[in-house]
């Protein structure tokens, strides 16, 4: 178990020839982290106001039932979706009958 250990720590050194990041190649990783994360936030911002565009339109329906979720389904997704809808709606015509 000893052996295991140095040889993980000695694999796993830092190489004596590296000696670090420039000043200038951290200034470019960090722009470069800070534009990533401003294109994601950009990003995340402009799906966040679509989906809340849609909802204004079109409600709850806008939301469950647009372009790219029905594009998705197959059969077996329409007829478990006919099934849970047909179980819902007796469901209430049996509470309404009471």
């Amino acid at each position: 178990m000893k052996n295991e250990a140095i040889e993980l720590t000695a694999k796993t050194a830092p190489q004596p020839d590296w000696k670090g990041y420039s000043i200038d190649e951290l200034r470019r990783r960090r722009a470069k982290a800070l534009i990533k994360r401003e294109l994601a936030r950009v990003k995340f911002t402009n799906e966040v106001g679509t989906i809340q565009q849609r909802a204004k339109q079109h409600g709850m329906r806008g939301l469950l039932f647009n372009n790219k979720t029905v594009a998705g389904l197959n059969r077996t997704d329409y007829i478990y979706m006919g099934y849970r809808a047909l179980r819902l709606l007796l469901k209430w015509w049996a509470r309404r009958r009471k």
